[in-house]
């Protein structure tokens, strides 16, 4: 792809990455996606946790609308949860997120999740995002997020903010992370490491239900390959200390593999 090969020596150029996911996305209509995620606690739980999610992707007009289904077995509870989204596109430097998700069983999911951003494709390589995400399990929870990312070379670098007002209180996490692009948008090597739980993380984003002032602090390495353009393959595994009780940490360990199928 052209746009791929202006990347590969340049990326900081802007309309080519714009252009790179257009393309990608005006060839392959449509997306198939299957991640299988478990979680091991050494403290917290005796049973680890496990979540599978399948999503189905179609290129409109207007951007990528996804439907996912996530099933997931926590406190030895199985529970499923029913997902909408969607990443309009209104200009070459403007984009919006949407998502929409609810599940019968609360605990295992949150009943109500919901999100909205908008990001910008930014001169000088940078790129950023504000938004708000909504959890209801027994009473809302608003989070406030705002990213700014930067290419340079084979590299982005970024950082992330989420905050939540809370009982006259502001509950904050942080998260930074790099890639190394070793090929097309698709291949890519990252870490991440941050303080604070993501309600954008549906594998730990049940945690935030009860997490209050309890401190947590993650790192995580993933890695994407693209086979043929179409093929996608997924690995990721990270490590999480959290406070689930005052003055009590234990750590979770979790793994994840997946795939995705253009067509």
């Amino acid at each position: 792809m052209i746009a791929d090969t202006i990347l590969a020596i340049d990326k900081k150029n802007t309309d080519a990455r714009a252009l790179a996911s257009q393309i990608r996305d005006n060839i392959s209509k449509n997306r198939v996606g299957l991640k299988y995620d478990y979680i091991h606690f050494d403290k917290q739980f005796p049973n680890g946790w496990q979540l599978l999610s399948l999503d189905y992707t179609r290129q409109t007009k207007a951007g990528p609308l996804t439907a996912r289904i996530n099933y997931a077995n926590r406190f030895k509870t199985n529970g499923l949860q029913y997902e909408l989204e969607a990443y309009p596109r209104f200009s070459k430097t403007f984009y919006s997120y949407v998502n929409v998700g609810y599940s019968d069983n609360v605990g295992v999911f949150p009943r109500w999740r919901a999100g909205a951003s908008l990001y910008a494709n930014l001169p000088k390589a940078f790129e950023t995002e504000v938004g708000v995400r909504y959890l209801y399990f027994n009473s809302d929870a608003f989070i406030y997020t705002a990213y700014l990312g930067k290419y340079y070379s084979s590299f982005l670098f970024g950082a992330r903010v989420y905050l939540s007002p809370v009982a006259n209180n502001m509950t904050q996490s942080y998260m930074v992370m790099a890639r190394y692009y070793y090929g097309g948008i698709d291949n890519y090597i990252g870490i991440m490491a941050g303080a604070g739980l993501s309600p954008d993380d549906r594998r730990v984003n049940v945690l935030l239900n009860n997490s209050g002032n309890l401190r947590s602090y993650n790192c995580e390495l993933t890695v994407r390959h693209a086979i043929r353009r179409l093929n996608i393959i997924l690995f990721n595994g990270s490590l999480l200390n959290s406070e689930y009780l005052p003055g009590t940490t234990g750590n979770q360990y979790q793994v994840g593999v997946g795939y995705i199928r253009r067509f």
